[in-house]
């Protein structure tokens, strides 16, 4: 299932899809924020990507606002194996 079409000119660029992950942060902190995957029918991509092999952009994105290693890696998957872990009792 694709996202809804939405026309390029409001569509979100990378850049401003990771505006509202620094926005997230800044409300929750950097140990609470984690990507979600919605590619069988979620939201609309951001403007150049088409699915998950441009994931990559995003990081991108965050080594330029000067992210360090260890918030990157948080957000692509730490956060949650973290959650997941103190869950499990691990």
């Amino acid at each position: 299932m694709l996202g809804a079409e939405v026309p390029a000119e409001v569509q979100m660029s990378v850049d401003n899809w990771v505006d509202v992950v620094d926005r997230v942060i800044r409300l929750v902190g950097e140990d609470h924020v984690a990507l979600g995957s919605d590619f069988d029918g979620g939201p609309t991509l951001a403007r150049g990507m088409r699915d998950v092999r441009d994931l990559p952009m995003i990081t991108e994105s965050m080594l330029r606002r000067g992210y360090s290693e260890e918030r990157i890696r948080k957000f692509w998957g730490g956060n949650l194996l973290r959650v997941f872990g103190t869950i499990a009792g691990g």
